[in-house]
């Protein structure tokens, strides 16, 4: 009673009106001056009471602004509400911004924050969007990124020992980080690496996961929060943490995931998303600091490296990464198809930004984000009309029914630009590309998946119907110099999508090698090859090599097709093709496409990449180029 009563007085003594609504806390920013709101926080020892506080607006314009510090959090679920009081006036935010806010207030003094949930007026949709092309300043201006990871359920001490202990044994390999970016990715081929040997890394992992899988590191908004402040702390609870101690840690664990046991597909989510955190923060030893050889991201870069994040409005999976890439960029004005409207069309949003990217990068490599079934087959988002050469952004790859993208060293059209083509049709989402017809599918497998290839039964099976498919096909052709390689070395190449586990093209000759000491693997053993994760130190090569077959095998084919064209070419492709669809090289894409008839005349639905071989590095457009063929046009729709 007597803290109600307490309460009641301060209300009192502010002359609160719990009617006046949000928008009189708002005033309207001057967009001519970058104007953004700054909130400052009244001190209060006593952490009962009701958040209070002023809003000020700031001009971005500015050279000298005053010291102020951003929070990120996890905004959580919307119904939950709370009230805070705002120059006298009570304000409806999230439960979670009232939370942080009390918990970031100090006892002593007032303290100048800037907070999404307070500082914009949510409900105004123009100034969302005007706000939004403010970020990138409004984070890499701040003094101090304070992120809020939630309240410590018992494991926060435990788990800053372990991202301590993986931090030091980096640092200790790395001669003081000095070699940790060259450890971690090939600055030629521009790869990620992976340790062979674990080295002495001994922690406790279970706390660690815990951490890295809180919600906040999931969540795209926060991550150019954290990106871009020049330092940022981490809150659980009360314990505190430096974010660059997390984040290289994060990144150490990727490295060494082969050598590590206890490490596996199912809980590598938290460390992964902290590892991409790394590429974009580390400022002094990240591939995107100060002094890295690399060049800055693009957009579509970000947009794929981020697409499996968390949002709450689709749309920014677009706009959510604009900040990071205006700086990280150095881009000074944004096309106005990137321009944030929170009133468009989500189809509309998609389209245009994935047709901007064909158009400025005169490539078709977007068409490697395209996951799940193609519109209009079942599975699709029904509440979406993209057009089949679009992505859904906002969907995240799916292990049940996706597959693992092709390697990138790969170039079917031979270096050939996107060449694209206006035919007066004012449709936006028609696509005039051009390319030629290498083949069509004759037959194919089932679809693979993860469960198949856990016998050894199924493996060698599957195997043996792969090479009667080639053998049924070769018999139907002639021999010509597509076909001159052995059909052995044609399996293993398609079996492993032509790529090793480091993502770099594979020998035919080692391709073969590592199917046989596959096969005999088994044969030997009647069981499927060990994880590499689980090897022992003393391994033999050809059991090394059965275990690195079986993990390209899975990696390649699972939740694909094999098939063969009528010309007898084998292929990997997705799990909706079917036999009669077209295999084409389109000129920008450095994968086979394939594509179905939409019922008109050169009209195309897109299906999916493909691996097939033979073609993987321009091989039939140089002969189409020889031949003197003409090209041939592809309406994608």
């Amino acid at each position: 009673m007597d803290h109600l009563n307490g309460v009641r007085r301060v209300l009192d003594k502010l002359r609160i009106n719990r009617h006046r609504e949000a928008a009189w806390v708002y005033k309207k920013l001057n967009t001519d001056q970058q104007d953004v709101r700054v909130l400052l926080v009244k001190a209060s020892e006593d952490r009962s009471k009701p958040v209070c506080g002023t809003l000020r607006h700031i001009s971005l314009i500015n050279q000298q602004l005053p010291g102020y510090e951003t929070i990120s959090y996890v905004w959580g679920d919307p119904k939950l509400r709370g009230r805070i009081y705002v120059d006298g006036c009570e304000l409806e935010v999230p439960a979670s911004t009232e939370r942080v806010l009390r918990r970031f207030r100090l006892p002593q003094q007032d303290r100048l924050l800037w907070i999404d949930a307070v500082c914009i007026n949510q409900q105004d949709f123009l100034e969302r969007a005007q706000q939004v092309q403010l970020m990138a300043e409004i984070y890499s201006r701040t003094t101090h990124g304070l992120i809020w990871l939630g309240e410590d359920e018992g494991f926060a001490a435990a788990a800053k020992d372990s991202i301590l202990a993986v931090y030091e044994n980096a640092r200790q390999e790395t001669d003081g980080f000095e070699n940790f970016m060259s450890m971690l990715i090939d600055e030629v081929l521009r790869l990620y690496r992976y340790a062979e040997k674990r080295g002495n890394l001994a922690f406790d992992h279970e706390p660690l996961l815990k951490y890295l899988g809180l919600p906040w590191f999931s969540r795209l908004w926060c991550m150019q929060e954290a990106c871009l402040p020049p330092r940022c702390t981490c809150w659980c609870g009360n314990i505190e943490m430096d974010l660059l101690h997390v984040v290289r840690a994060a990144a150490w664990l990727d490295y060494k995931q082969l050598t590590l046991p206890f490490l596996n597909h199912e809980n590598m989510d938290g460390i992964q998303y902290a590892f991409i955190l790394w590429t974009y923060s580390d400022r002094s030893r990240g591939p995107h600091g100060t002094s890295s050889p690399f060049p800055p991201p693009t957009l579509y870069a970000l947009m794929a490296e981020f697409r499996s994040f968390e949002t709450a409005e689709p749309r920014d999976h677009v706009y959510g990464v604009l900040g990071l890439y205006q700086k990280l960029g150095r881009v000074q004005r944004l096309s106005q198809e990137l321009l944030p409207d929170y009133r468009r069309p989500l189809d509309a949003v998609f389209r245009d930004v994935t047709a901007l990217w064909i158009r400025e990068w005169n490539s078709l490599e977007v068409l490697r984000y395209i996951y799940g079934t193609p519109r209009g087959m079942h599975g699709m988002d029904r509440t979406l009309d993209l057009p089949s050469w679009v992505p859904a952004w906002h969907r995240k790859w799916n292990d049940a029914k996706d597959p693992l993208r092709f390697i990138l060293s790969f170039d079917a059209a031979g270096q050939r630009p996107v060449r694209l083509y206006d035919d007066g049709n004012a449709n936006l989402s028609v696509l005039n590309v051009s390319g030629l017809v290498i083949g069509r599918i004759a037959a194919h497998t089932t679809t693979f998946e993860w469960g198949f290839f856990r016998r050894a039964d199924n493996v060698l099976t599957f195997i043996k119907q792969c090479e009667e498919m080639m053998g049924e096909a070769d018999s139907r052709v002639d021999v010509t110099d597509a076909h001159a390689h052995s059909l052995a070395s044609r399996l293993a190449m398609t079996l492993f999508a032509g790529g090793d586990l480091y993502g770099q093209v594979m020998e035919r000759g080692k391709a073969a090698d590592h199917i046989v000491a596959f096969r005999d693997f088994i044969f030997s053993t009647g069981e499927v090859p060990p994880d590499l994760r689980g090897l022992a130190p003393d391994a033999s090569r050809q059991t090394l090599m059965a275990a690195h077959s079986y993990e390209m095998l899975l990696r390649a084919c699972i939740n694909r097709h094999f098939f063969v064209t009528q010309d007898g070419r084998p292929g990997l492709g997705p799990r909706t093709l079917k036999d009669g669809d077209i295999v084409t090289v389109l000129y920008g894409s450095q994968w086979p496409v394939i594509l179905r008839s939409n019922g008109g005349e050169d009209t195309y639905k897109f299906i999916r990449l493909a691996y097939v071989d033979g073609v993987m590095f321009g091989e039939a457009v140089r002969a189409h180029e020889t031949a003197g063929k003409d090209d041939q046009l592809f309406r994608l729709v």
